[in-house]
């Protein structure tokens, strides 16, 4: 009888382990399936935050470099011209400290966003300037490439290059185009743009509301 109850209890122990193993693995799987699923929403949540914040990132790769130029040209006494490349899709400053433009050197690029996925050579279709200042859009001349200059100089203004050269206020536009139509902001509350303050060379960020803009 002992030898027979003994026995009983090892299979009994077994039996009790083998259910224990077998709830443990099925824990484990749906520990597995909630992380797999956690890992999705995180994964399109990733996905949109990118996509919404686009503009805004696009926005502050160019305020930097307009920032970065007007404190060069302060600190080292000399003009510094920005280029805006809405065509090649590229920002950069140039040092005009020496006399003819063969010796201009660049002092730093940075690559923008290509032209299909983020437009900063006008303004959308059916967005009107911020209002005030309600200065003029930024001018681009040239087709292949198209360019934006401006010029910061030593006094603190931004100017054109006339000679004697005129103090130039504008503003810079950043949007996401339609998949549809070139022309058309993807969602105009992801409109961006820059206000450039030629008498100063301040810096002033907008954000479109869907209806206006915003200062930020």
């Amino acid at each position: 009888m002992l030898a027979k109850s003994e026995k009983a209890a090892r299979s009994n122990r077994r039996v009790a382990v083998n259910s224990q193993a077998g709830f443990s693995l099925v824990e484990v799987l749906i520990v597995l399936a909630i992380m797999m699923i956690l890992l999705v929403f995180a994964v399109f949540s990733l996905t949109g935050h990118k996509s919404l914040y686009k503009s805004d990132d696009e926005t502050l790769r160019i305020v930097n470099v307009l920032r970065e130029a007007s404190q060069l040209a302060l600190t080292q006494r000399q003009p510094m011209r920005v280029e805006l490349d809405a065509t090649n899709k590229t920002i950069r400053i140039v040092d005009e400290n020496l006399s003819t433009s063969t010796d201009d050197k660049e002092v730093r690029k940075v690559f923008l966003e290509k032209a299909a996925v983020m437009r900063v050579d006008a303004a959308p279709t059916g967005v009107t300037k911020p209002n005030p200042p309600n200065y003029p859009d930024a001018t681009f001349t040239g087709t292949s490439p198209k360019v934006l200059k401006l010029w910061f100089r030593r006094d603190g203004t931004v100017t054109d290059n006339a000679a004697p050269p005129v103090i130039t206020s504008s503003t810079i536009y950043i949007w996401e185009p339609s998949p549809t139509d070139n022309a058309q902001a993807k969602d105009k509350k992801l409109v961006r743009c820059i206000t450039i303050f030629g008498t100063t060379g301040g810096i002033r960020l907008w954000k479109h509301n869907g209806t206006s803009f915003v200062a930020n």
